[in-house]
């Protein structure tokens, strides 16, 4: 009878050792949700950057070509924005990928004409030459700003970052 009650007790884990099992399994579940969701921000700042560098490569092509109708300027606002579709964006940027115009999150040409996008838009302004007066007719437009809004990671980073044409 005793050996039957020692080997019952050895089968078995006590209630101490599963709480112990238990928690560190959660402390290591927290550990890789904390990783994992800093890595999916990450993914989308940089996707935020690859569009930026992207329009703004084909914003420079844009003026740099002597097709345009006033070479040497950018295009206005109101002709890239929203509400303007990508096709239609397509057909003054060339060159530029679908894409390039969706922020992470976004749906359709997310392209703002703000200073302050949130983290699922973009922001375009044109200004012109030599000033920070906003340009009125495509002739002046001499120089632009793009704004886009990266996420903090992990507590630390975020906020709007610019991406300014070559004509500063």
């Amino acid at each position: 009878m005793l050996q039957t009650l020692k080997t019952r007790r050895q089968a078995g884990f006590t209630i101490v050792e599963l709480l112990i099992v238990i928690v560190v399994i959660g402390i290591l579940a927290a550990i890789v949700l904390n990783t994992f969701s800093g890595v999916q921000a990450r993914a989308r700042n940089t996707e935020r950057q690859t569009d930026m560098k992207s329009l703004a490569s084909q914003l420079e092509v844009f003026a740099s070509d002597p097709a345009n109708a006033n070479p040497g300027n950018y295009p206005l606002g109101s002709t890239i924005i929203q509400p303007a579709t990508v096709v239609a964006v397509q057909g003054i940027l060339k060159g530029l990928d679908a894409n390039a115009l969706q922020a992470p999150g976004g749906s359709g040409n997310t392209l703002n004409g703000t200073a302050t996008p949130t983290t699922i838009q973009y922001g375009y302004l044109a200004y012109n030459a030599g000033t920070t007066t906003p340009c009125t007719t495509a002739s002046t437009c001499g120089k632009y700003i793009l704004y886009w809004n990266e996420e903090a990671i992990n507590g630390a980073g975020g906020g709007v970052q610019t991406k300014t044409s070559l004509n500063q």
